[in-house]
């Protein structure tokens, strides 16, 4: 059998020992459906495994982590055959998905949303003793955002809105994708941008738009995993523009958690409903201080589809704009905002998502 099949024993075990505590109360075995995805002894693997369910478990959760396969044949295909060797060997089963919309108005049956990358966020986090860093000091820049994923077109876009602006209170980095060098990504790649966003694209931003760096308290850190918070995105600005992997798919990276480690205020470039989602699961959004539902109800069916990103895009940078007509530095500095940052931190850490979960599991097995 392939271990790495194992979802409880190679992701959640040192992740939610509260949530792994469940599963094996509950006898739940939980398949790693991404470890499925490119495995190229696949069949033989999948088999192996699914039999040792029959024999130790009573019910299967399929924990899908990435949910960005849905259009990919293999996925279907392995999919498909899963569901199919499940049913023949009459073993019941659920899915975990990436999709918070299920834990926000879009019940089913069989199905339910699972936080795996707040777990392994905050895995890594206090790994890497993130609780000593002192977050609460003096910072350069009001605004930050920073891009550790892909090039899309929706976050080349985002990224010639925020410099066009010009602002000495932002902070704006990239960092360069394995294959290919920021330099030589040109706007002959992109749809939907206008000829001006091209020329600042290709004769100024391309160029001279800063890498990601290390902190100077922390120069040894291996800033480059994903899930490293220890860089000046979030330890030298007060609020933080987060750019979700996708604006098409539901889906709450470890990008979305981050700000609430470092303290900072977020406002999301990601799928319908993020926000109202990341309240849903206790964090405090501000709302009083950003209306995020001038953003995050307006539906992006398709990313790939320019009006529909550059439209999400501009409200968001129109938000912004407005907020510079007001007090907002004054709010940011206020010590009742201060506090509620803190608060954010210290429920990022509690065990309070780990319970939400058992509770909407139990709905699941209950039904």
């Amino acid at each position: 059998m392939n271990i790495y099949y194992d979802y409880l024993t190679h992701n959640l075990k040192n992740a939610s020992p509260l949530v792994t505590q469940w599963a094996k109360s509950n006898n739940v075995m939980m398949l790693d459906f991404d470890n499925c995805m490119f495995d190229k002894d696949f069949d033989t693997h999948i088999n192996d495994y699914l039999k040792h369910t029959k024999e130790k478990s009573s019910i299967l959760a399929i924990v899908e982590c990435h949910p960005f396969f849905s259009e990919d044949e293999l996925y279907n295909r392995r999919k498909n055959t899963i569901l199919n060797l499940v049913n023949d060997l009459n073993i019941d089963y659920f899915f975990l998905t990436a999709d918070y919309n299920l834990w926000l108005d879009q019940p089913e049956l069989n199905k339910t949303f699972h936080p795996d990358w707040y777990f392994r966020q905050r895995q890594w986090s206090i790994e890497n003793n993130y609780k000593s860093y002192n977050f609460d000091k003096v910072r350069h820049y009001n605004f930050s955002c920073g891009n550790k994923s892909n090039f899309r077109t929706e976050k080349i876009y985002n990224y010639i809105e925020c410099y066009r602006r010009q602002r000495s209170d932002w902070f704006i980095t990239i960092y360069d994708h394995p294959h290919a060098k920021i330099s030589q990504v040109t706007s002959n790649n992109f749809t939907g941008i206008s000829i001006e966003q091209q020329q600042l694209w290709d004769l100024e931003i391309r160029h001279t738009i800063k890498e990601y760096e290390n902190d100077v308290e922390f120069p040894d850190i291996y800033f480059t995993n994903p899930h490293c918070v220890i860089f000046p995105v979030h330890t030298n600005s007060y609020c933080n523009l987060v750019m979700e992997h996708t604006m098409e798919v539901p889906v709450l990276s470890e990008k979305s958690y981050k700000p609430f480690i470092a303290e900072q205020i977020p406002i999301y470039l990601a799928a319908t409903n993020a926000a109202r989602a990341l309240s849903y699961l206790g964090f405090d959004l501000f709302y009083d201080f950003v209306d995020h539902t001038q953003y995050d109800t307006l539906t992006v069916n398709n990313s790939r589809v320019p009006e529909n990103f550059t439209k999400r895009i501009d409200q968001v940078h129109s938000m912004i704009d407005k907020l510079y007509n007001t007090d907002f530095v004054e709010f940011i500095h206020d010590s009742r905002t201060k506090q509620r940052l803190k608060e954010n931190q210290e429920y990022f850490y509690s065990n309070k998502i780990d319970e939400m979960c058992i509770r909407h599991f139990d709905q699941l097995l209950n039904k």
